[in-house]
């Protein structure tokens, strides 16, 4: 519809419109994370980590704590537009995992590791999930991001196409299944694009077209590319025309 919600490093979630005019202002507990999503009934979702919980605000403007981690610090959520299945990126001490739940909180599941006992994340940065319903990580300890199905079987991990670092941030998909990524790294920013399977397409945005420190990403509805960066007061939009 034209809106959106941004973040900072510091907790502070901005309702955006496309005009970059600011329509709503909300403070939380989060960081440098993909620490909020929106639900397909347009309601803001976003990991409260120093209650350890996930918290919702309806449309009513009303806050509600959706579910909560126990021990666990939550560091990234996604809503599922498929059935508002909501995703949840973990941390303890040197552990990590993704919890699905359903969309009133109840606990389906938890990924911790592969099929062969070995952990599968370490830190999960940003989280999303792709039109065949895989489930999409980055994970900046790891250098890499880390695709599993809908049963949380791991599929592939990728670890950067282009010859350069890969410090991986945000993470996105369009309407055709492709995945886009926010590569941080400081002498190689780019938004990378891959295929569902993992294979490297292009690079759509690189430092020739001005970016430094990209982090957060999101495709809209209308195959629209929201990239916020680093240390910079503004979100450019793109039309992704691939």
């Amino acid at each position: 519809d034209g809106h959106v919600w941004v973040s900072d490093n510091l907790g502070t979630l901005v309702l955006m419109d496309i005009r970059g005019n600011s329509l709503k202002k909300l403070t939380t507990s989060g960081g440098d994370e993909g620490f909020h999503s929106v639900t397909t009934k347009g309601e803001l979702i976003y990991s409260d980590k120093a209650n350890k919980c996930v918290r919702k605000v309806t449309t009513n403007n009303e806050v509600q704590t959706v579910l909560k981690t126990g021990f666990w610090k939550p560091t990234c959520v996604f809503s599922s537009p498929k059935n508002m299945d909501i995703f949840v990126g973990m941390v303890s001490d040197q552990n990590a995992k993704i919890g699905r739940f359903d969309r009133k909180g109840n606990p389906l599941f938890d990924i911790h590791t592969d099929s062969r006992g070995e952990a599968l994340l370490k830190y999960p940065l940003y989280l999303t999930e792709n039109k065949n319903s895989d489930i999409c990580i980055s994970d900046v300890n790891k250098h890499a991001v880390v695709v599993l199905d809908k049963m949380g079987q791991h599929r592939f991990s990728y670890k950067g196409g282009d010859n350069g670092g890969f410090w991986p941030h945000g993470i996105s998909t369009d309407d055709q299944g492709h995945i886009l990524i926010c590569n941080s790294y400081y002498s190689n920013p780019s938004v990378q694009m891959i295929d569902e399977n993992g294979v490297f397409l292009y690079v759509i945005l690189a430092q020739k077209h001005g970016l430094r420190k990209p982090r957060g990403l999101c495709v809209d509805n209308q195959q629209r590319l929201w990239v916020g960066q680093w240390h910079e007061n503004k979100v450019c939009v793109y039309k992704i025309t691939v």
